[in-house]
């Protein structure tokens, strides 16, 4: 997988020389941080994190006024956190792009899902779970019913009520694996268990 993510970061980094040349700043912005985006991805989060971090200070200097990628920059530098283990940093940075969602997007919904993240991380359920129903609500809103994100998301509900509520919990958990095995089939297990 990481010759993948490795490949997927020469493509962006090249494109991301393209577009500087030809100062589409904005294209230029979101190809480094995809870059970043494949550094986690491939576990080198403090990599990811560095050049995340390096392009919002650019977007900052250079192109304020884009604010839909200051949000996606502040958002992946807080998944990076998330990675490195460091709530402390990751729930600073996902609540600076909570800012920018004012509407009902899938950008948002994974904005939500990730604090409810570090909520849980944190022993903060109720806050947790709060973020989890808003994530599911967007989903539900948005993708079909047997869409693998709400089923992901009935499996972060679950986690959340697994300690207090075993019976909620239960129920999240089995609308999470019908869906999956609607996606994925009764024998799937790489999916199944990875979820």
């Amino acid at each position: 997988a990481n010759g993948f993510y490795q490949k997927a970061y020469e493509g962006f980094k090249n494109a991301a020389e393209s577009y500087k040349e030809s100062e589409n700043l904005g294209a230029y912005a979101l190809c480094n941080l995809k870059m970043a985006a494949c550094r986690i991805a491939e576990g080198k989060a403090d990599l990811g994190v560095t050049l995340a971090t390096s392009t919002l200070e650019y977007i900052n200097q250079v192109i304020p006024e884009e604010s839909a990628v200051k949000a996606k920059a502040n958002g992946l530098i807080g998944v990076g956190y998330l990675a490195l283990g460091r709530n402390d940093l990751a729930l600073e940075s996902l609540k600076a792009e909570e800012e920018f969602h004012t509407e009902n997007t899938l950008d948002a919904a994974e904005c939500f899902k990730n604090l409810g993240v570090v909520y849980a991380n944190i022993y903060n359920k109720a806050t947790a779970l709060s973020y989890h129903e808003r994530s599911l609500m967007i989903k539900q809103e948005l993708l079909s019913e047997q869409d693998v994100a709400i089923a992901d998301a009935y499996n972060n509900l679950g986690q959340i009520y697994i300690e207090d509520d075993f019976l909620q919990a239960t129920i999240y958990f089995t609308k999470a694996l019908e869906i999956y095995k609607s996606n994925f089939g009764e024998s799937h297990p790489g999916d199944l268990a990875r979820r």
